[in-house]
C-alpha cells in the first residue's frame, strides 16, 4: 500500500508538471533560403538563409491554465492526505495488534497458573478421598478442571501464535520472504 502512494504521488507530481507546461509559449522556428516574408527567391537573396522564430503566447485563456495547475495541486494534496490516513490506521492497527498480543500472554500466563492451581486442588481431593474424607465424585470434578484448564491453555497458545502471526503479517515480513525485498522508489534498489 505505501509504495502504491509512493507512486501515486509520482504521479500527481508528473500532472502538475504536464500542467505547468501548459503555460510554456508554443515555439517554432523555420529555416529556408528565400525572402521570408514572399518566399521569393531572387539573385539579390540567393545565397541567404534566413531562421524565422514564431512564438505562440496566449494572451487571454480565462484562467484554464492555471485552473489545470490548481487542480493538480489539489489532486496531490488529496493524494498525500489518503497515504497520511493510511499511515495514521496503520499506526492504530499496530497498536491495536501490540495490546492484544499483550493481553493474550497475559492470559496465557494466568491460564498456566490455574492449571498448576487445579493440578493442586486434584491432589488434595485425592489424598482426602484416600483417607477417606471426601467422595470420588469430588476427585473427578478436580480432573475436570484439570482437563478445562488444559483446554483452555491450548486455546490461549493458538490465540497467542495467531495474533504472533498476524502482526507479522502486518509488519511485511511475509511479503518480503516470499516475494522479496521492497524497492526504494530512489534508484529501485532493496530498501533495508
Amino acid at each position: 500500500e505505501t509504495r502504491i502512494s509512493q507512486l501515486s504521488l509520482r504521479l500527481q507530481d508528473f500532472n502538475i508538471m504536464l500542467a505547468w507546461s501548459r503555460y510554456l509559449p508554443e515555439a517554432g522556428m523555420d529555416v529556408f533560403s528565400g525572402n521570408p516574408v514572399s518566399g521569393y527567391v531572387d539573385d539579390s537573396t540567393g545565397g541567404d538563409v534566413f531562421a524565422v522564430l514564431k512564438l505562440s503566447i496566449p494572451l487571454l485563456d480565462y484562467g484554464n491554465r492555471s485552473r489545470g495547475v490548481e487542480e493538480a495541486r489539489l489532486q496531490k494534496t488529496k493524494t498525500k492526505e489518503s497515504a497520511r490516513q493510511y499511515r495514521l490506521n496503520f499506526a492504530h492497527r499496530w497498536t491495536q495488534a501490540d495490546q492484544r498480543l499483550n493481553l493474550l500472554k497475559a492470559t496465557n500466563a494466568l491460564t498456566e497458573e490455574n492449571l498448576v492451581l487445579a493440578k493442586l486442588e486434584v491432589k488434595r481431593a485425592t489424598i482426602e478421598f484416600e483417607s477417606g474424607q471426601s467422595s470420588f465424585a469430588q476427585v473427578l470434578e478436580g480432573r475436570e478442571k484439570v482437563t478445562q484448564e488444559e483446554i483452555r491453555i491450548a486455546e490461549a497458545l493458538f490465540n497467542l501464535r495467531r495474533q504472533k502471526l498476524k502482526r507479522h503479517f502486518m509488519s511485511g515480513d511475509f511479503s518480503r520472504r516470499f516475494f522479496g525485498p521492497q524497492l526504494t522508489p530512489e534508484n529501485n534498489t532493496p530498501a533495508e
